[in-house]
């Protein structure tokens, strides 16, 4: 049955149902590709473009392959302890097939659902423009494909420093391909002299973008061109950003209150940082909000608001929103209890690469977890 060796697969690699083993997974995923099963043969792919699995098993056809399939391509794999297909490069195709995974109907129509397989970032003004609202939702695929747009200078002017800005905030909504593309950004000639440059001259978008590469951690990629800045420098640089309203460092800027990171512990303000940048539009911060009201104790029309707010950035791609729905849902907050729509949200966040939905979809097997050695699994490390 080809469903159940695709499934059977899937297990074999999430480390969740039973111990991880990669060989074994592709053996089954194979077979089931090998007799025709579509959403193996992409899972396949995906698999040999990682390194993942053994290629020498017995390939020949395990099932008759004209059966309909009743297993929504949804459920997906992750990889989130693997490196990604093209590591070095990171493909415009492997971008956009990213970006399609759970894309409204409007992303997909924009990005162009063809079956080219050498598929670039050539989009149209509107294209572009559902791009920008979709990383605005908090999409990370979105705002990976803008950072790249930038770096590249593909429908947009070239910025590097916008690209990086981009980069960053793809990271910080779980990119697996954001943080390896920001760090090649980095490296390349040019960009620390531009940023350094700029933030001499008191760029608000350069001294955001540096700020945030310290708290990231990351900026020790600059030190032979001695890009460190301290800690004190780094909050000056937000704290100015903030009172000149931009959105960008109102957002970092509440990052450090809410986890007291260069300044106390303080999630007030926190969120009086992000309702001024909720004022001004911005749809992160928004979703941060509703994050924090299902968080929290809420009165029932705060939490409903919330609930609403999340619900509709869920379909546009935040990732954010997708866990803290999970969330509602595992725990009866603001809606009916059910776990299994908690896992469906957990799982696609997951394989979007959001490690917190990884182990909230852990937490939940382990509450079921049989006591049979088989079932017995360690932690990713």
């Amino acid at each position: 049955m080809l469903e159940s060796q695709y499934l059977l697969s899937m297990f074999l690699t999430e480390n969740l149902v039973v111990p991880r083993n990669w060989d074994q997974a592709y053996v089954w995923l194979k077979k089931a590709a090998d007799a025709g099963y579509g959403p193996a043969k992409e899972a396949v792919a995906d698999f040999e473009s990682r390194g993942l699995g053994t290629h020498t098993q017995d390939s020949k056809p395990a099932a008759d392959s004209t059966g309909k399939s009743t297993v929504k391509q949804t459920l997906g794999f992750v990889f989130l302890d693997s490196a990604p297909a093209d590591t070095s490069t990171a493909s415009d195709a492997a971008l956009l097939k990213d970006a399609l995974r759970d894309a409204t109907p409007q992303l997909k129509r924009a990005l162009g659902l063809t079956k080219e397989q050498n598929k670039t970032l050539e989009l149209d003004t509107a294209g572009m423009k559902i791009i920008r609202e979709a990383a605005e939702e908090g999409s990370p695929e979105a705002l990976t494909i803008l950072g790249r747009s930038f770096e590249r200078g593909i429908g947009v002017k070239r910025d590097l420093i916008t690209s990086a800005m981009y980069y960053i905030r793809a990271s910080r909504m779980s990119s697996q391909r954001a943080p390896r593309l920001l760090a090649r950004l980095m490296e390349q000639p040019g960009f620390f002299d531009e940023l350094k440059s700029r933030a001499n001259r008191r760029d608000t978008d350069a001294e955001v973008t540096w700020a945030a590469l310290s708290a990231l951690k990351i900026d020790y990629l600059m030190t032979q061109k001695e890009g460190f800045i301290t800690e004190k420098q780094a909050l000056e640089f937000l704290t100015r950003a903030a009172a000149a309203n931009h959105i960008q460092g109102l957002i970092e800027l509440g990052l450090c209150s809410y986890s007291g990171r260069w300044v106390q512990e303080d999630r007030r303000e926190a969120i009086a940082l992000w309702s001024r940048a909720a004022r001004l539009g911005n749809r992160e911060a928004k979703v941060r909000l509703a994050v924090l009201a299902v968080r929290t104790e809420s009165t029932a029309k705060e939490l409903k608001a919330a609930i609403e707010e999340l619900e509709q950035a869920s379909q546009k791609g935040s990732v954010l929103a997708q866990i803290a729905l999970g969330y509602c849902y595992e725990t009866g907050i603001g809606v009916a209890k059910k776990i299994p729509e908690a896992v469906r949200l957990y799982r696609s966040s997951a394989q979007r690469g959001s490690q917190d939905a990884y182990f909230a979809l852990k937490r939940l097997h382990d509450s079921i977890r049989p006591p049979g050695k088989e079932f017995q699994i360690s932690d990713l490390e």
